[in-house]
Formats: structure tokens, C-alpha cells, sequence
């Protein structure tokens, strides 16, 4: 929303997020504090790849990258026995900061994951590289010509959001305690698109109303 950037590969990068979190989680036995913050790295890496492919063209090649990536992280998901495959993941009861999470709790946990990533994502608009990404979606050229590197912080932008979801994608993911490549298709990033649509690109509470 604050850099223009249009991009189908949320199904993708939230998938990222929740299978790395959970297989860390539950094979592993890693803390979900720690699983949760490697799946956003996992996602940030998976976003860093997508803008490299498209790092010298027209964002618009950014789109049709994406569609591409979400439709081969579909096929590796639900070929992988790694994964569950087609048949899904079952992910390891809840354990927050050694606590068993109940039902109602996850809601809290949820809502105050909420409430930091709109303060972090409101500090970056105050922030130079928020007053980039602005300048950036209004005019790329006029950008360029007062010295930002527009490709740069496009990738930079793609990055933080990408992260963001993958913190999104594991809580997704011990919140349901199962997962499968069905939930994280096309229909996931065509509504997350319209959430943003509708809320009203480039804001902060429009979406999340």
C-alpha cells in the first residue's frame, strides 16, 4: 500500500510463514516465540527472491512473477510428504512463553500481534523510508530524480510487509492447528486484495476495519 507495489503472492509468502513456523514448532520443538520470527524471515526471504526477478523491470512484471510463485509453492506443498502433502499438517498444541494456550486466549494473542505490527507499520510511515515508499507510489521518476533508488526500496518494502505475514502465517497456523496447501491459494490473496482495496491503499486502520 505505501510503495504502489502490486502483488499476488500473499497466498504464498503467508504459507511460507506458517509451514517454516510450524514444522520448526512442532518437529523441532522449537519455542513458537522463535519459530514465529524464523517463518517471517523465512517469508522475507521467499519476497527478497520474487524482487530480484523483477528488480530491473516495471513493477507490473512483479505481479505476473507473483502468480507464478504462489501456483509453484501449491504444487511443493501439496507434493512434499515433508509437509503433510495434500492431506495437511497438524500442528502441536499451543504453547505460548510456556503456557498452554485456551481457546480464548488465542484471540488476545492474535489482537496484541495486531495492535505492534500497526504501530510498527505507523512508525515506518513516519520514518525516511516511509516517506520514500509515499514518494515512490505517487511518482517513481520524480522520486529518482531527488536521489531514491526506487527498485531498492521497493525491495525493502516488499520485504518488511512479506515478514509481517509471515508473522501472520504462524499464528495462523497454531491457531488452527492444521494447515494444508488448499488454504493458502489464490482465493487467500485475492481477499487479503481486497482488503486493502476496500480499506483503502496506502492507510493503516482502513484495512484492518
Amino acid at each position: 500500500g505505501f510503495c504502489g507495489v502490486t502483488t499476488f503472492s500473499t497466498g504464498a509468502i503467508y504459507a511460507a510463514g506458517a509451514y517454516t513456523s510450524a514444522l520448526m514448532y512442532t518437529n523441532l520443538g522449537v519455542p513458537f516465540e522463535i519459530a514465529a520470527l524464523i517463518g517471517a524471515a523465512a517469508a522475507g526471504i521467499m519476497s527478497f527472491i520474487i524482487s530480484l526477478s523483477a528488480y530491473k523491470v516495471n513493477g507490473y512484471y512483479l505481479t505476473l512473477v507473483s502468480f507464478g510463485l504462489l501456483e509453484v509453492v501449491a504444487l511443493i506443498l501439496s507434493q512434499s510428504n515433508f509437509t503433510g502433502g495434500s492431506q495437511g499438517y497438524h500442528v502441536a498444541k499451543w504453547i505460548f512463553l510456556g503456557t498452554p494456550v485456551p481457546v480464548n486466549a488465542k484471540y488476545y494473542i492474535t489482537f496484541a500481534v495486531v495492535v505492534v505490527a500497526f504501530i510498527l507499520q505507523r512508525n515506518i510511515k513516519k520514518s525516511l523510508w516511509g516517506r520514500d515508499f509515499l514518494a515512490m507510489k505517487d511518482d517513481e521518476i520524480a522520486a529518482s530524480g531527488v536521489g531514491i533508488n526506487f527498485r531498492k526500496t521497493r525491495i525493502a518494502g516488499f520485504f518488511i510487509s512479506s515478514a509481517i505475514s509471515g508473522i501472520a502465517g504462524a499464528l495462523y497456523a497454531t491457531y488452527a492447528g492444521y494447515i494444508s496447501p488448499d488454504s493458502f491459494g489464490f482465493g487467500l490473496s485475492i481477499m487479503v486484495m481486497l482488503m486493502v482495496i476496500t480499506g483503502g491503499s496506502g492507510t493503516l486502520s482502513g484495512p484492518i476495519v
